[in-house]
C-alpha cells in the first residue's frame, strides 16, 4: 500500500539539476515520493432505516465519509451484509430522508475535492444518485431539510439562513429568502435547522446564532416569516399533526397554533416501577409508526398520545443511533464497535451483527510533526486517527482511532517522549504513550488511566464558551506546551491554552475578540496568530488579524500589533533559530519576517499561490504552513507550491511541481528531507543538492 513511488528521474536528468537547476521561475532541486495513503477507512457515520420499494424490505443505510469522496451503503438488517454501494459527490451524507414513493434526498456536504453542499437524489427503482444542486451563494451549504405534506422538499441553509423549496414535480428551486429576525449581523454565521413542516403547510424551523435559537413560522407561498416560541429549547418534532418536544421530564404537545395541548410526565408510566423525579428524558426519534420515542439511557421509552402515558418498550445492549423498522423494530447502530443491534419492541430477543462495510477511502492529513528520534507522526480529518512514519525503515503505521467521538485530530507534539494532542469537537486534550500498546478506551472517552491514547478533558473547561478547536502547538520555556485555540460555537473569543504535561495542569488565556490560529516560540516569548472570526454562530468582533507576543513568566499579553493589514489570519508562524527572526503567513498570500526583541516587522513577501483550505476550519482561510529547515531557510507549502525563504538574499524560491496538489503541513525530518501532507497521501521531498546548508 505503501509501496507507490515517484522515481528519480535519471541520471542525465539529474545531472542537468545539478548543473544549471533553474528553469523560469522554478528550482529543480529534489524528488518527491510519495508514501502513500497512512489511513484507509475512513469515518462511518450516521445511520438509517427505510423501506425499500423495489426490494420490498427494510434497508439499514450507512456512509464511510472522506475527503476523497463519500461511499453510501446499506446493510441487509438481518445479517449485516453489504447489498449496495454508491460513490457520493460529497465529502459526506449528513442526512436522508424519504419521500411517500421510496425516493431518498440526501444533504451533501463538500470537502476539498467534492463539490458537495447540495441536495442529491436516490431512485430506489434504477438505483442511481441524481444532483439536484443547491441556489444561492457557494457559502450556502445544507443545514437542514424536510420532505414536506406538500411533496416539496424544503431546505434550510447555513450561513446565511436561507430557505429555499425544491418542487419534485417540475425539477426548479425557489428562494424563499432569509428567513431570520433581525438584527443579522455582518458575517455572522447562521443556521436554519429542524425544518419541518405542519400539517397547514407552515413550515417551522430554528434559527441558531448567537446569543440563542429562535424558532420561526414561514408561509412557504410567500416566504413571509414570523417569530414563535412554541418550545423550550427548539428540539421540536412532528407528531401527526401535532408538534412535540421533550421537556427533560416527559414530553409536550403543541397545535399548529404553536398552543399547549397536553403533557405526559415521569409519574404516567405503566406498571409500578416508576422513575426518580430528576430522570431526564430525551426524544429519540418518532417511529415508522408516528409515535414518538424517548430514550432514558439505553432503555427505549414509546409515548401514547391517547391515553397520555409512557410505556416502557426495550432496553438497548449497548449505546448508539436508535432507529427504527416498518415491522416494529429498533435498531441500534454502534459505528465505533463496528456492530448494530436489532431489538424487537414485543419482549423478544435481541440480534446483534457485525457492519459487513470494510472501509475504502483515504483521509486528509490534518497534521505533521517530527519526534526526537525522527519518526514522523500525523492526524487525520473526518476520522481520529493517529499514524506514524518511520523514515528509516520506511514502514507506515496506522495506529488507529483514539477512542473518543469527534471529527480530527489537528495536530500531534512530542514532550518527554510521549506524543500530546487536540481534537474536535470540544476542544479535548491527549497523550499517547509510544511505550506502552496503543489501547483506546471509547467506553470511558478514554478516561481511564488505563487508556492510552489517554485524554486529559476539554482544554477549555466544561463552559459554554471554552475553547472548540485545538490548532497548533508549541513547547515553551520551562516545558509548558502552549495551543492555539479557536473559540467554541456561537462565542466570540478563543484562546492561548498552557498545558503542563508533569502535572495536567492548565491555564486559559482568553482573547474576547478573535481565535488563536497558530503559535511558535524562542527561548522567552510565546508568539500568537490570530484570526478574526470567533465560533461558527457567532458575528466577528474584529477586522484584521493580529500577532500578540504572551510572556509565560507574568501569564501576561505584552504587545499585539496588525502586522498585515488586510489579512483575516495569520495561519502559520515559525521561529528561525539561524537568523533568530519569527516568520509567518496570511490567508493574503504574504510571508513576514518579524524581530522577536523589537516586534518590529522586517519585511513581507508575497507568495504567488493561495494556501489549502482544511475543510470549514476555519472556513474560507486557505492554510499557508511553514517550517524553520536545518539549511537556514524557511520552507512552505501552498495549494500548489513548495518554497523556501532565503533570508540572506531575502526572496522566495520555488522548488519542483508537487505531484499531488493541496499541500497541507511540512515537517523536515533529516536535513534535506522534508514530509509535507497532499489531500490524503504523505509525500516525502528529498533535496539533491542543499547548497545552502550551513
Amino acid at each position: 500500500m505503501f509501496s507507490n513511488r515517484i522515481r528519480s528521474l535519471g541520471p542525465l536528468l539529474i545531472a542537468w539539476v545539478v548543473l544549471f537547476g533553474v528553469r523560469g521561475d522554478r528550482t529543480f532541486a529534489g524528488v518527491y515520493e510519495d508514501l502513500g495513503t497512512p489511513v484507509i477507512g475512513a469515518w462511518k457515520q450516521g445511520a438509517w432505516v427505510f423501506w425499500d420499494p423495489r426490494l420490498k424490505r427494510d434497508l439499514l443505510w450507512s456512509q464511510e465519509c472522506s475527503q476523497d469522496g463519500a461511499i453510501l451503503y446499506c446493510l441487509d438488517i438481518e445479517t449485516g451484509q453489504v447489498l449496495e454501494e454508491y460513490d457520493i459527490p460529497a465529502r459526506e451524507i449528513g442526512d436522508i430522508r424519504s419521500s411517500s414513493d421510496g425516493t431518498l434526498y440526501i444533504k451533501g456536504v463538500s470537502g476539498l475535492t467534492q463539490p458537495g453542499n447540495e441536495l442529491l437524489r436516490f431512485n430506489p427503482y434504477r438505483r442511481t444518485i441524481e444532483r439536484l444542486g443547491l441556489p444561492g451563494t457557494p457559502r450556502n451549504r445544507i443545514a437542514s431539510f424536510t420532505v414536506g405534506w406538500d411533496g416539496n422538499i424544503y431546505v434550510g441553509t447555513h450561513r446565511e439562513g436561507r430557505l429555499f423549496r425544491f418542487s419534485p414535480f417540475d425539477h426548479t428551486w425557489k428562494d424563499l429568502g432569509q428567513v431570520v429576525p433581525a438584527p443579522v449581523l455582518p458575517r455572522q454565521h447562521i443556521w436554519l435547522q429542524n425544518i419541518q413542516q405542519l400539517s397547514d403547510k407552515t413550515i417551522l424551523a430554528s434559527v441558531v446564532r448567537a446569543p440563542a435559537a429562535q424558532v420561526v413560522a414561514v408561509n412557504p407561498m410567500t416566504g413571509s416569516f414570523r417569530e414563535v416560541k412554541p418550545t423550550q429549547s427548539g428540539g421540536y418534532q412532528i407528531y401527526g399533526k401535532d408538534l412535540i418536544e421533550s421537556t427533560g421530564s416527559g414530553i409536550r404537545f403543541y397545535d399548529v397554533q404553536f398552543q399547549v395541548k397536553s403533557e405526559i410526565s415521569y409519574f404516567t408510566f405503566d406498571g409500578a416501577d416508576q422513575f426518580d423525579t430528576d430522570t431526564r428524558f430525551s426524544l429519540a426519534s418518532i417511529d415508522n409508526k408516528n409515535r414518538a420515542i424517548l430514550r432514558v439511557g439505553r432503555e427505549v421509552i414509546r409515548a401514547d398520545l391517547h391515553q397520555k402515558r409512557l410505556k416502557r418498550c426495550a432496553k438497548l445492549p449497548f449505546e448508539g443511533i436508535v432507529l427504527f423498522t416498518s415491522d416494529d423494530r429498533a435498531v441500534v447502530v454502534d459505528h465505533e464497535a463496528n456492530r448494530f443491534c436489532v431489538v424487537p419492541l414485543d419482549g423478544r430477543s435481541p440480534r446483534t451483527r457485525s457492519i459487513g462495510y470494510k472501509g475504502k477511502r483515504g483521509t486528509q492529513i490534518c497534521g505533521l510533526n517530527k519526534t526526537s528520534d525522527g519518526i514522523i507522526y500525523g492526524t487525520n480529518i473526518i476520522g481520529m486517527h493517529i499514524f506514524r512514519h518511520n523514515p528509516d525503515t520506511g514502514i507506515t503505521e496506522d495506529m488507529g482511532d483514539v477512542g473518543w467521538p469527534g471529527g480530527e485530530v489537528y495536530n500531534v507534539i512530542e514532550h518527554k517522549g510521549r506524543i500530546y494532542f487536540g481534537t474536535y469537537g470540544g476542544g479535548y486534550w491527549g497523550v499517547y504513550d509510544p511505550e506502552r500498546p496503543w489501547s483506546p478506551d471509547p467506553e470511558t472517552d478514554g478516561r481511564e488511566p488505563t487508556a492510552n491514547p489517554y485524554n486529559f478533558g476539554r482544554l477549555g473547561g466544561e463552559e459554554p464558551n471554552s475553547v472548540n478547536r485545538p490548532f497548533e502547538y508549541v513547547t515553551g520555556p520551562q516545558g509548558r506546551i502552549f495551543i492555539a485555540a479557536r473559540a467554541n460555537y456561537r462565542s466570540v473569543g478563543g484562546a492561548l491554552v498552557e498545558f503542563d504535561p508533569d502535572t495536567g495542569n492548565r491555564k486559559v488565556f482568553r482573547d474576547r475578540k478573535r481565535s488563536v490560529q497558530t503559535v511558535t516560540a524562542d527561548d522567552t516569548y510565546i508568539f500568537a496568530g490570530t484570526n478574526i472570526h470567533g465560533g461558527r454562530g457567532s458575528g466577528d468582533q474584529a477586522d484584521v488579524a493580529t500577532l500578540f507576543v504572551h510572556d509565560p513568566k507574568t501569564g501576561t499579553r505584552i504587545f499585539e500589533q496588525e502586522v498585515v493589514p488586510e489579512a483575516k489570519a495569520i495561519v502559520s508562524l515559525r521561529y528561525n533559530p539561524s537568523d533568530q527572526r519569527v516568520y509567518g503567513t496570511t490567508d493574503t498570500q504574504v510571508l513576514f519576517a518579524l524581530d522577536p526583541r523589537s516586534f518590529q516587522v522586517l519585511g513581507q513577501w508575497t507568495i504567488r499561490s493561495p494556501g489549502t483550505p482544511l475543510a470549514g476550519v476555519p472556513e474560507d482561510v486557505g492554510m499557508i504552513h511553514i517550517t524553520a529547515a536545518s539549511d537556514g531557510c524557511v520552507y512552505g507549502v501552498t495549494s500548489r507550491d513548495l518554497f523556501r525563504f532565503i533570508p540572506e538574499q531575502k526572496r522566495i524560491e520555488y522548488l519542483d511541481t508537487p505531484p499531488i496538489p493541496d499541500l497541507y503541513q511540512i515537517v523536515e525530518g533529516k536535513p534535506g528531507v522534508f514530509f509535507m501532507a497532499a489531500r490524503s497521501h504523505l509525500l516525502k521531498y528529498r533535496l539533491q543538492t542543499p547548497v545552502y546548508f550551513r
